[in-house]
């Protein structure tokens, strides 16, 4: 069977122009999509492995995992990190499907020729022994994060063309965002969830193939996509929308999966929970469903933890080998309690007693809330930046994140309607 190559380019909207049919771009996302020779009733259980395994010009080879698109399309994206000549075959545990079984082929990768950094000096890296994340070349990266959970949920394409524009020139250099369902967020703005079932469940390509195109524009903006895989918070209202509380294991897995396998060809770090509980009762689920989705190497994208607020999970993590990030959230107070958990907590006080890894305040105090100011805002981030090795810092705003109008209310959280939206917040002085 004859495959399609799909080349994807983000760099159209900088006036590269578009690629041959059998050429790609370094950094960038590269596509190949097949046709099964089998329509598969439950393909996230009928399939159990689909792969290719990528052959560099210099002979380096790369195992990664495809996903299911619908009807009998199954695609892999890839980000090739050397131009010349590649090489691909595919493997699949259903080896009588012609359709995806023993599939070969070959494609050009030639220079991006893209002034954003991600693409100029390569996707990100953690060092071995170091505490700051880098651009492929070495170049240091230092993590300046903006919160917009819902936005690529909700937001229309001009809408999220405007804000990461915005972000962009303020200096943000990535944007955390939800890719599925959560208690912050039912469906996206056409009413589709990413998967149903809480026990067996069935992904819904059409509610991904939206949220395709908001991932891309974050790169196409030389942002890098900030990817919550599995909402996690254990209490609250809505903790039943969300995928990483509900879901057994097996389920879990899954889902993450195919959340990885599907945007791993973009500039991505995964955060494989958010907001959740990942040590004491939790802590096996946790490690379980991490070794199982990254453990075996066939992805690509740096791996971070979002715990929830004032939660340490560094020394429970310290030999888990997918875990690139130690992240943690201060929590939304300007207490005194807070000021003196971020300042003198397990992050100041266990750092240098742990093997290196960046650890990064992922939620400080959001701005634009009845308890804080501005001025609290900066000074939780300035104090999580030098509790620890500098790093870097997210930011959130309570009308961003939710992607608020004017009016509206947060779902699932406490507090009063938004009087602003999130484009009048947009300018805020933090």
């Amino acid at each position: 069977m004859r495959i399609v190559l799909v080349i994807q380019v983000a760099a159209l909207l900088f006036g590269v122009p578009a690629l041959a049919q059998s050429e790609a771009r370094l950094w960038t996302k590269a596509e190949k999509e097949l046709r099964s020779a089998k329509a598969y009733a439950d393909p996230l259980y009928e399939v159990s492995s689909f792969t290719a395994t990528f052959r560099s010009p210099s002979g380096r080879a790369r195992k990664i995992s495809g996903f299911w698109d619908g009807g009998i399309t199954w695609k892999i994206r890839f980000s090739p990190d050397e131009t010349g000549t590649w090489s691909f075959t595919t493997e699949c545990s259903d080896t009588s499907n012609t359709g995806l079984h023993g599939q070969s082929g070959t494609f050009m990768v030639a220079p991006a020729e893209i002034p954003h950094p991600i693409y100029a000096k390569g996707v990100l890296r953690r060092p071995l022994g170091n505490y700051h994340l880098t651009y492929a070349d070495g170049t240091p990266f230092f993590w300046f994060a903006d919160t917009a959970w819902n936005g690529a949920l909700k937001a229309t394409d001009a809408e999220w063309d405007l804000y990461l524009k915005d972000r962009a020139s303020k200096g943000f250099n990535a944007i955390q965002v939800v890719t599925t369902q959560w208690r912050g967020g039912a469906g996206d703005t056409d009413g589709r969830t990413a998967f149903e079932g809480s026990g067996k469940i069935r992904v819904n390509p059409e509610f991904f193939k939206r949220l395709d195109r908001r991932i891309d524009q974050i790169n196409e903006h030389g942002l890098v996509a900030a990817l919550v895989v599995l909402w996690a918070l254990p209490v609250s209202l809505g903790r039943e929308l969300s995928p990483g509380y509900i879901l057994p294991e097996p389920e879990a897995i899954l889902l993450a999966r195919y959340i990885v396998a599907r945007y791993g060809g973009n500039q991505v770090v995964w955060f494989l929970g958010g907001d959740g509980k990942y040590v004491d009762e939790y802590e096996q689920r946790w490690k379980t469903i991490g070794r199982a989705v990254f453990g075996a190497g066939n992805y690509q994208g740096l791996v971070a933890q979002h715990p929830m607020g004032r939660s340490w999970i560094g020394d429970a993590y310290a030999n888990e080998p997918w875990l690139d990030i130690v992240g943690y959230q201060s929590s939304h107070s300007a207490a005194e309690s807070t000021v003196n958990w971020i300042n003198r907590g397990p992050m100041a006080e266990r750092w240098d007693k742990l093997p290196a890894r960046p650890l990064i305040n992922l939620e400080p105090l959001y701005e634009n809330t009845a308890a804080s100011n501005s001025d609290d805002v900066r000074k939780a981030c300035y104090w999580s930046l030098f509790a620890t090795p500098v790093s870097g810092i997210s930011y959130g705003n309570h009308a961003i994140w939710p992607w608020l109008a004017k009016g509206e209310k947060a779902l699932n959280h406490s507090g009063t309607a938004s009087p602003n939206s999130w484009q009048d917040t947009l300018g805020f002085p933090a």
